[in-house]
Parts: C-alpha cells; structure tokens; sequence
C-alpha cells in the first residue's frame, strides 16, 4: 500500500511540475518563456521580414 502511496504522490508532483512547464510556453502577462522569446524575436527581425501575423517567413 505504502508503494501505491509513493506513486500516487509522484504522479501529482510530475503533473504540478508539467503544468508549470506548459504553462510556460504560452503566450501570458508577457512573464513566460514564450512571451520573451517573441520579444527577442521581434527585437532582431528585420522589417518586413514577417507575414501580417509577424510569423517570420522563410528566406
């Protein structure tokens, strides 16, 4: 019984830990990974270098 316990538990610790990751790499408040990673993005484009959506296009 002890053992299903220590599953159970890392399965709710990996869970919390996975939605923190995901969570991440959506666009938010602009205090996540993907939020900083389209200001780096949009930093060191070249105009006219994206679509209408600034999704950058290929050369």
């Amino acid at each position: 019984m002890q053992r299903l316990e220590t599953i159970e538990h890392c399965v709710v610790v990996y869970d919390e830990r996975m939605s923190r990751v995901e969570h991440e790499l959506h666009p938010n408040s602009g205090s996540s990974l993907r939020d900083a990673v389209n200001r780096i993005e949009t930093a060191v484009r070249p105009p006219d270098s994206g679509d209408q959506e600034g999704r950058l296009t290929p050369a």
